[in-house]
């Protein structure tokens, strides 16, 4: 392990997007998905949709917020390839002219370059990535974001789950930053005289382990071994998996979760209630993340926590964050060295106390029953997957050392457009309240049905 302690001021990074940059990431592209992540993207359902949205605002007809379901770690890498690549060959294909080649200005979340590394700021900056903060009023960020919105080049790209959910199929609760964005952007055209609609296209990708059946039990065996391997449980007493896997992940997942309270509640004297260690279910799960945030809050001297174990989440990785990097206008340089020991304490703490909240961030997106309830072998690899993770995070590991089964096929939906001109409508003049929960609403309802089709595809 390595403690860095005290580090610079986390500094809002604007975009400037290079050209250049820019070009090179359009050509390696494909060779970049295929070799480097192992992806197998395909064009999307509905592409025309999504052309004739771009060229609606490639015409100065509208404003565009692409808004993309959150499943997996390498969604934005998915939808710069889809919009960058598959769009401008199918346009060609179409002989549709497009004034600029599509991307967007994606939004990402202000700590990904924390764990990532920080060279990922410098590549986000010149791919004209805007960065967010959860649980916190960036106003630098919503600037650039109306600014952008207003006069960019290039449409809005953003995940409104917040977070990787890690379930190709349950759709988590939508944050409302990207409604009220919509708004802003509808407020500031109306100031300016201009009649244009702001317009939000969904786009739902599913993830596929293997083309077929016995592709994907062989991911399957491939992660109980590796699972066993990694946490020295007998798990299967040969190489061949039964045809029923259910009964092995409620074991496997039982114990896994014994294991994380008995190291809890030994270690860190915390009381996490539980039904038995024979039970995998959201039940126990929830029981176990609370446990550990309120480890956390406990810590940080978090009195009143939001409720929701996300928006918990986001203010623990804050309150960690406030002691590890530089705050407000503080010259470390200046400060005594008794002050600097007892501050570079505190931080090495800090990162030591992230580790339990990586832990309790991904199991805090975990449904045993998701899996445990189906037949649906890609489910099971899911639950693996989500498992293996778990393992990942107790060792001291981040999102970005997850497991990645290779080649994974990937499939995307566009959904029907949502237009703030046709919402309005419905609405009395200056119910911006009610007008934000319907655009939620529009979005929740077609992530919800683009998934279950999906799963009727797969089926």
């Amino acid at each position: 392990m390595k403690l860095e302690g005290v580090r610079d001021k986390l500094k809002f990074v604007p975009p400037r997007l290079n050209p250049l940059v820019l070009h090179l990431a359009r050509t390696l592209g494909p060779l970049y998905v295929r070799s480097v992540l192992g992806l197998r993207i395909h064009r999307p359902e509905h592409i025309d949709t999504l052309l004739q949205e771009y060229q609606q605002f490639a015409g100065g007809s509208s404003k565009l917020i692409i808004v993309f379901r959150h499943v997996h770690v390498h969604d934005a890498q998915v939808l710069f390839y889809t919009l960058n690549n598959l769009l401008p060959n199918y346009a060609r294909a179409q002989k549709v002219r497009l004034t600029n080649r599509p991307h967007a200005h994606f939004l990402y979340g202000r700590g990904v370059p924390v764990w990532g590394g920080k060279w990922l700021e410098w590549i986000f900056s010149r791919l004209g990535g805007i960065p967010v903060h959860h649980r916190k009023l960036d106003r630098n960020g919503l600037d650039v974001m109306r600014t952008y919105m207003l006069q960019g080049k290039y449409p809005i790209a953003l995940a409104p789950e917040g977070q990787v959910t890690y379930h190709n199929q349950i759709v988590h609760e939508l944050e409302p930053g990207f409604a009220q964005l919509s708004l802003w952007a509808q407020q500031d055209l109306h100031k300016q005289g201009l009649d244009q609609d702001v317009r939000i296209v969904p786009i739902s990708q599913f993830y596929q382990y293997g083309k077929n059946e016995q592709e994907k039990r062989k991911v399957l065996l491939a992660l109980i071994q590796e699972l066993q391997a990694e946490t020295g449980m007998e798990i299967l007493s040969g190489d061949t998996l039964p045809k029923e896997v259910q009964p092995i992940l409620i074991r496997v997942g039982a114990d896994i979760f014994s294991k994380i309270e008995q190291y809890y509640s030994q270690n860190f004297g915390i009381s996490i209630r539980t039904e038995g260690a024979w039970e995998c279910s959201r039940r126990r799960v929830d029981g176990l993340v609370d446990a550990l945030l309120r480890m956390q809050e406990r810590h940080y001297g978090i009195q009143h926590p939001p409720k929701g174990l996300t928006p918990r989440i986001y203010i623990v990785r804050l309150a960690g964050w406030n002691r590890i990097f530089v705050q407000g206008n503080a010259v470390y340089s200046q400060e005594s060295p008794l002050d600097k020991s007892l501050n570079e304490y505190l931080a090495a703490e800090a990162e030591l106390y992230a580790r339990h909240l990586e832990v309790a961030d991904l199991l805090a997106y975990l449904h045993p029953e998701y899996a445990l309830e189906s037949q649906d072998t890609n489910r099971h690899i899911e639950f693996l997957l989500n498992l293996l993770d778990a393992v990942n995070r107790l060792e001291g590991g981040t999102i970005g050392q997850r497991r990645q089964p290779r080649p994974c096929q990937v499939s995307l939906q566009v959904g029907e457009p949502v237009s703030l001109s046709n919402l309005r409508t419905h609405i009395q003049p200056g119910s911006e309240r009610t007008m934000r929960k319907l655009i939620v609403k529009a979005v929740e309802q077609q992530f919800n049905e683009m998934a279950g089709q999906e799963h009727q595809q797969v089926r």
